[in-house]
């Protein structure tokens, strides 16, 4: 698959989220990488061999002082390899993992932490 082709199905991934829910992000990038670094792992505490999906970086919303205006957006940064790794292979099954992550990346957005998405059985 293809960047071009894994970015369509991110873009479609955030079209297909409820309305009242996508107007409500704004300034807010997503990218696509191949893979993380070996130097992002371990700055988030992780493994070489762990396996990272997306990542958000930013102020989530329940922790900003102001409404963002001027500032730099935030990021959202989906990894491909890791992505397709953990699907089936087919572009069925890759738009799945692309639309968990991504979800998963905006609910960090929204100020909702890893241990808080397990609670509600995000996992």
């Amino acid at each position: 698959m293809t960047e071009d082709e894994f970015a369509d199905l991110a873009d479609a991934a955030f079209r297909a989220l409820p309305p009242t829910l996508r107007e409500r992000i704004h300034n807010v990038s997503i990218a696509i990488q191949r893979k993380p670094s070996a130097r992002l792992l371990r700055e988030l505490g992780m493994e070489d061999d762990e396996t990272l999906l997306g990542l958000y970086e930013g102020i989530p919303l329940t922790e900003r002082t102001h409404d963002g205006i001027g500032s730099e957006p935030d990021m959202i940064t989906l990894f491909l390899e890791p992505i397709i790794e953990a699907s089936d292979g087919t572009p069925a099954s890759i738009q799945r993992e692309i639309e968990i992550t991504l979800y998963h990346e905006i609910a960090h957005y929204f100020g909702l932490s890893d241990d808080r998405l397990d609670e509600l059985g995000a996992y």
